[in-house]
């Protein structure tokens, strides 16, 4: 059976075309160019137009033209009656608003610009049919297409070799990518980069030979035949931001790139107009010292580049979180209270200079090694009264910047209470949505909750929420600001006891959103379907996934039976028991993964058949659950065969199957052949993909690295009593505590690996996974320094949980999780207890939504009901909290604790460990 998706372009309904069916003038203007027998028809963000009849090759040389939102009706008009007399598809952006989304600023690199896309019958006449069109289009603007090479410098014709009908495939990252097939019948990936890069095999281009140039700026490029690019900071489709060199004076430098027509607005102005402006308010504050140097502004055809003197120094994001590592949620006060008033004496000499700032966030104020402070990125800056362009960073911008009102230094004081919420709280005052509470009074209820341990937000609180205010006249001045820094009135502490509405409010959503996860409007492409809604990435992942998908929230309607039980909860567990089943058995790529992959499906339509008292649904998931594969080049939990080895040992202990123990001892046998020994210990390399993972890079974490794949061999080696899994577990012990980074208050965190030395504290990467591997061994071997990491990394998780988003793989949610079983495995309430604390942490960001109060994902101004960084997750944990034992896709705790937690005896792994029970 084929591991591909088809997914041509949708016939359209057949009908004459009419303005009655789509208001815009978009389909308007080419619904009169149309003949007989064309069909129109508008599928979500796309209008299609084809001749009836007509089919699209699967994939071949294709036409692109961008435009830019004033243009795109001229665009259509020229470009349409080329289009009908050559008889070829095509698509366009439907809207204004969809070729404005297409160039923003920030649209993905590889798919921006694409206004109209051309699917030519074949091959011959596409230079005439690409040089007609762009003789049609000639003088209109548009933006250069990254993925493609351009028919000639400054046409807005483009092309590639792609797919015309769309091909998916189950990557091994469990992740769809569209594909084209290679002359030997293999299936490769039609990567969108952002340059131009047809397959080696593709047909022989047709079009004329390209213009001379990039269309970006690559390291090694000499801008303006003076700066040498060394590298990016970073790339974007408005532009890359380069490190380089002056060549005349040795200078580091940074280059900032705008490209022509990204973004342009209703007054024509581009990206490129916030880079003169840039170098504008640079020049005028030059004087006061606080910002870099300007060394040039370049214009060229296609391109503006403002460079700028290089400063020495890390940005106050940074600076802040090392301000709140390890503190417990309370940092310095008066270190605080020093980078506050240096931080307020920076905007007032910026003001003093006739300057509003108008982006006033931590990216964007750099911290000097003598502590000094330094602004960075002021392309929204402007002076008082003048007409402003919408925009600002979400939660630092005052309400009015999205407005446009004009601009006034009284949004520098919002900016600045946001800037000041952060140092308090070591969190960013990122807010989603709220149906029924303003921002500001959620912003005070976060620093009441917070108060309670950390003096400084008290201390502070006052004056933020004075700085916050909506109405800008309300705002205190910055001499009030600096008075209010040297001492003032307090913000009261207050409990809030929120996790009994959290945990109710939570399974309620999660049970009214199945069902939802395919909008109607939207056209749906094969693997796309879902019983819940994802966020942009997470709807190209296997919907039937533990980390977006249906699998991870069903098994938390399966824990929830064990609190709420009742036929509300078995409904919605049976109907998506069903659509999971039915949907997993229609995916023809089996990928081995426990979050990523198939693992995750069957454990939890193992626990919904269990919590249901389905024997069926037991078995039929058993006997699916016997084909997972047990080798594979990607060897880690998330995605690879260690889910696979979880996975089987979990079916074994419910079903006592045999089978399941020869597919836990094939997983291992794999992984142990796949482990590299060498002076610092054991790892698993990752492979070439996943394609998020640099490749032969090694890591600690439970979901990608050495924690996860050791735990599987720890919990192989508990219930077969194998020598060579427990060995292989205890030299991963050994290599993670040495690779363990300590922190005051003895907190113990790691790097995502060993190249890497920023502390994580995460569940997926950081101490709350690697910490319940060292736990689980400990309990094996009894080894107190496993024990002293496994409480290090208790204590580093506590710390953290302010700055945490509510969610488990990488935030409060995972921490929750953690903290219960080191209170479970040692019997110290102090960890329960903690783990009770860090709830206030999340219903600081907690958010109403349709009468629920609800935990937001990981952006933290979204709400999505997934397991891994949606609010499934957190219910989890607060199901935990209240008395749900069960934890979900981990292996469960060796033994029982006898004794102190220093005495407590070793589990044995000599012999294999009962099942629960046997079926039938």
């Amino acid at each position: 059976m084929s591991a591909l998706r088809h997914s041509s372009m949708p016939q359209p309904r057949r009908r004459e075309p009419s303005s009655k069916d789509d208001p815009t003038p978009f389909f308007q203007v080419v619904a009169a160019h149309l003949r007989s027998g064309w069909r129109i028809d508008r599928a979500g963000t796309w209008t299609r137009v084809a001749p009836s009849g007509s089919g699209l090759r699967a994939q071949g040389w294709k036409i692109h033209l961008s435009a830019v939102p004033s243009s795109a009706q001229q665009v259509l008009e020229r470009a349409t009656p080329v289009l009908v007399a050559a008889g070829c598809p095509f698509k366009f952006a439907a809207s204004p608003g969809e070729v404005a989304r297409l160039n923003g600023r920030h649209f993905d690199r590889g798919a921006a610009g694409k206004f109209l896309t051309v699917y030519p019958p074949d091959d011959d006449g596409l230079p005439e049919l690409a040089g007609a069109l762009d003789e049609a289009t000639e003088g209109l603007p548009g933006p250069r297409i990254l993925s493609d090479r351009p028919f000639r410098t400054g046409s807005l014709v483009h092309f590639r070799f792609g797919g015309f009908v769309r091909r998916l495939r189950l990557a091994a990252n469990g992740v769809y990518e569209p594909v084209v097939t290679a002359p030997d019948g293999t299936c490769v990936a039609d990567r969108r980069a952002a340059w131009f890069d047809p397959p080696s095999w593709a047909p022989a281009n047709p079009f004329p030979e390209p213009p001379q140039g990039a269309p970006g700026a690559p390291r090694g490029v000499l801008v303006g035949d003076r700066f040498l690019l060394r590298g990016a900071i970073r790339h974007a489709n408005k532009g890359g931001v380069y490190r380089a060199t002056d060549q005349r004076t040795g200078e580091e430098v940074v280059v900032k790139q705008g490209r022509r027509y990204v973004e342009v607005r209703p007054d024509g102005g581009d990206v490129r107009d916030l880079l003169r402006n840039e170098a504008r308010v640079l020049d005028r504050l030059a004087p006061t010292g606080v910002v870099p140097r300007v060394h040039a502004l370049l214009e060229l055809p296609e391109h503006t580049f403002l460079v700028v003197e290089a400063i020495e120094g890390v940005s106050l994001a940074v600076h802040l979180q090392r301000l709140h590592r390890g503190r417990a949620g309370r940092p310095d006060p008066e270190e605080v209270r020093r980078t506050a008033v240096r931080l307020a004496d920076l905007v007032a000499a910026v003001h003093r200079e006739g300057v509003v700032i108008r982006d006033l966030t931590p990216a964007n104020v750099l911290v000097l090694p003598d502590g000094g402070l330094r602004l960075i990125d002021l392309e929204l800056a402007g002076v008082p009264g003048q007409d402003a362009v919408p925009g600002g960073s979400p939660g630092y911008a005052a309400p009015e910047q999205w407005t446009g009102r004009r601009t006034s230094p009284a949004a520098d004081l919002h900016s600045l209470g946001a800037i000041l919420f952060a140092l308090a709280t070591g969190a960013e005052p990122l807010l989603a949505a709220d149906d029924e509470r303003d921002a500001r009074s959620r912003v005070a209820g976060w620093l009441e909750r917070a108060a309670r341990d950390n003096p400084t937000a008290a201390e502070l609180g006052p004056l933020i929420l004075g700085l916050v205010h909506e109405d800008p006249g309300r705002r205190p001045p910055l001499d009030a600001v600096r008075e209010a820094l040297h001492g003032g009135t307090s913000l009261p502490a207050r409990t809030h006891d929120d996790t009994g509405r959290l945990l109710d409010d939570g399974l309620t959503h999660l049970i009214a959103s199945g069902g939802l996860g395919t909008d109607p409007d939207r056209e749906a492409e094969p693997g796309t379907e879902r019983w819940w809604p994802a966020d942009l990435f997470g709807a190209t992942t296997d919907p039937c996934n533990v980390y977006y998908g249906a699998a991870g929230i069903l098994g938390v309607l399966a824990a929830a039976h064990g609190y709420r039980p009742g036929p509300e909860l078995s409904a919605a567990t049976i109907r998506a028991a069903g659509w999971l089943e039915r949907h997993a058995a229609r995916e023809p790529e089996v990928l081995p993964g426990l979050h990523f992959g198939r693992s995750g499906t069957y454990w939890a339509l193992l626990e919904a058949g269990i919590a249901l008292g389905d024997e069926d649904l037991v078995a039929r998931t058993a006997d699916a659950a016997e084909r997972l594969p047990v080798a594979g080049p990607v060897p880690d939990v998330s995605h690879g065969i260690a889910g696979s080895g979880l996975t089987a040992l979990r079916f074994w202990r419910h079903t006592g199957r045999e089978s399941f123990l020869r597919q836990a001892g094939e997983c291992a046998d794999a992984l142990l052949g796949a482990a590299v020994r060498g002076d610092e210990g054991v790892a698993w390399p990752v492979p070439p993909y996943p394609p998020h993972l640099p490749d032969g890079a090694t890591h600690h974490g439970f979901a990608h690295g050495t924690a996860g794949i050791a735990a599987f061999l720890l919990d192989a080696a508990i219930v077969t009593g194998r020598a060579d899994c427990l060995a292989a577990a205890r030299l991963a012990g050994r290599t993670l505590h040495a690779a363990t980074l300590w922190g005051d208050g003895g907190t113990a965190r790691w790097s995502a690996g060993p190249a890497d030395q920023v502390p994580l504290t995460g569940w997926c990467s950081g101490a709350a996974g690697v910490g319940g591997f060292l736990l689980r061994l400990w309990r094996v071997t009894g080894e107190a320094d496993l024990l002293a990491a496994a409480r290090g990394a208790a204590a580093a998780v506590r710390h953290d949980v302010w700055q945490s988003r509510p969610v488990h793989c990488h935030g409060t949610a995972g921490s929750i999780e953690y903290l219960m079983d080191v209170a479970e495995a040692t019997g110290e309430e102090r960890h329960a207890t903690w783990a009770r604390e860090a709830v206030s942490a999340m219903a600081a960001r907690a958010v109403v939504r349709d009468g629920l109060l609800l935990t937001p994902d990981h952006s933290g101004v979204e709400v999505f009901p997934g397991w891994g960084v949606g609010t499934a997750g957190a219910v989890a944990a607060l199901l935990r909290l209240n008395g749900v034992p069960l934890r979900l896709f981990m292996p469960p705790l060796p033994g029982a604790v006898a004794g102190p937690p220093e005495r407590a005896a070793p589990c044995r792994t000599d012999r294999v460990h009962p099942p629960e029970r046997k079926s039938p």
